[in-house]
């Protein structure tokens, strides 16, 4: 799985807004320096493509799986939150069912690390 990392807050809010297509093992993780709360979600606003989102929390443990549907208004103001339901701290976006299609479950551990190549 390739990861796109949004760390600061304009990344996250910006997400995947506008893109027409993710290849089937890309996505993106949001990252947030302080633990969010259950009530806290994700929206779709501007966003196109069907998605799985991931709620992770501070040891990378899912806490939650929702899917998300684009939101085809102008009006961001009329597009559906996804509320996480439990607390996280960070969060992964990939296409609609590839969690369930990788067999990812709530209470399974994402191990996120980096991947170094050699200097030129």
């Amino acid at each position: 799985m390739t990861l796109e990392v949004a760390r600061e807050f304009s990344q996250r809010q910006t997400g995947l807004m506008g893109r027409e297509s993710l290849e089937e093992d890309e996505g993106m993780l949001f990252q947030y320096p302080d633990l969010q709360s259950p009530d806290r979600g994700f929206w779709m606003y501007k966003t196109q493509l069907d998605l799985d989102i991931a709620y992770l929390d501070e040891q990378g443990k899912i806490a939650s799986i929702r899917q998300m549907a684009p939101c085809e208004t102008d009006s961001a103001s009329s597009c559906p939150t996804y509320p996480a339901g439990a607390a996280f701290q960070s969060a992964v976006e990939m296409n609609l069912d590839f969690f369930s299609d990788q067999g990812i479950e709530v209470g399974d551990r994402l191990m996120i690390g980096t991947e170094h190549c050699p200097s030129p």
